[in-house]
């Protein structure tokens, strides 16, 4: 089985795994299912926290978390524009060249 299967569709990996258990795995449960479960585990865990924060700390799908995401691309790509330098060690660092010595 490929990474990519395993990523796509896990249950195909619970199917290859449970006859080989005395215990056999539960099946995933839709992502929207389990986002909904989790928003309030989440929420309830970091209760000192902001909205904001807790966006920023918990990796699950979110409207809000995009718009923050687009926001940090933004200050970066503005640091970088009026900082030249950074973005020339920053392509040395991920052009090819470099990539393949690591």
């Amino acid at each position: 089985m490929r990474f990519e299967e395993t990523v796509q569709n896990f249950d195909l990996v619970i199917d290859k795994l449970n006859p080989l258990l005395s215990s056999p795995l539960p099946y995933t449960e839709p992502e929207d299912t389990v986002i909904a479960k989790s928003r309030p585990l989440n929420r309830a865990k970091r209760a000192n926290l902001s909205e904001e924060q807790v966006i920023k700390m918990v990796s699950a799908p979110n409207s809000e978390r995009d718009v923050q995401k687009l926001k940090i691309i933004a200050s970066v790509q503005e640091y970088l524009s009026s900082h030249p330098r950074a973005q020339q060690l920053y392509d040395i660092l991920t052009s090819e060249t470099a990539l393949q010595r690591v």
